[in-house]
């Protein structure tokens, strides 16, 4: 046990049950250390400073019921944000097409090396669409180039003048989860990236 007899007016009981247990009684020494203001500022844990901060104004065993009702508080706010930062769309859950840039050689596009990013976020688009319209779209067509909204592209994209065509067809099959289209045709280019 830890002796805070040159503390005992420094702490409340709230913030020493706090320092010799939360994390495992990690910050008790906070309790002994003659500089203590400055380690519960910088400890390196911003949830323990907050605890100490919290509880600094609790000065009596009457205080019990303001001190639970605080951290639950904190619980819930704490629970309420981890469930919003859980339903937050992962990148998984994004539809990313592949923007293609080509050049005309001969009357003919060809695939060039592009400069940058090729990323480009159809998922708003797609999911405007039934799923069978979704999973009837095909790479380098009129319909899937309309996909394309350059204002949130990259700026080589924006401002890239040439041919190109959006690879959508992989991106859309892998997040409605299908090998095959409306019609029952191979899907071929739903394979999973390597």
């Amino acid at each position: 046990m830890t002796n805070h007899t040159t503390q005992e007016l420094t702490f409340n009981q709230y913030q020493r049950t706090a320092a010799e247990n939360y994390a495992g009684g990690d910050f008790a020494w906070i309790l002994d250390h003659p500089d203590w203001r400055a380690k519960v500022e910088d400890c390196g844990d911003t949830f323990f400073t907050f605890l100490m901060l919290e509880f600094s104004d609790l000065e009596y065993p009457t205080d019990k019921p303001d001190a639970l009702k605080r951290l639950q508080r904190v619980a819930d706010d704490v629970e309420e944000l981890y469930d919003i930062i859980d339903a937050l769309q992962q990148p998984a859950d994004r539809i990313i097409a592949t923007f293609v840039p080509q050049v005309c050689i001969n009357d003919h596009a060809v695939t060039v090396d592009p400069p940058g990013e090729t990323c480009i976020d159809i998922t708003a688009a797609v999911l405007a669409m039934t799923r069978a319209e979704a999973l009837d779209l095909r790479d380098d067509t009129d319909q899937t180039d309309a996909l394309l909204d350059r204002d949130s592209a990259p700026a080589w994209i924006r401002d890239w003048t040439g041919p190109f065509y959006l690879a959508v067809e992989a991106a859309v099959a892998r997040h409605f989860g299908t090998m095959t289209n409306p019609t029952g045709e191979p899907n071929v280019a739903a394979a999973p990236a390597e």
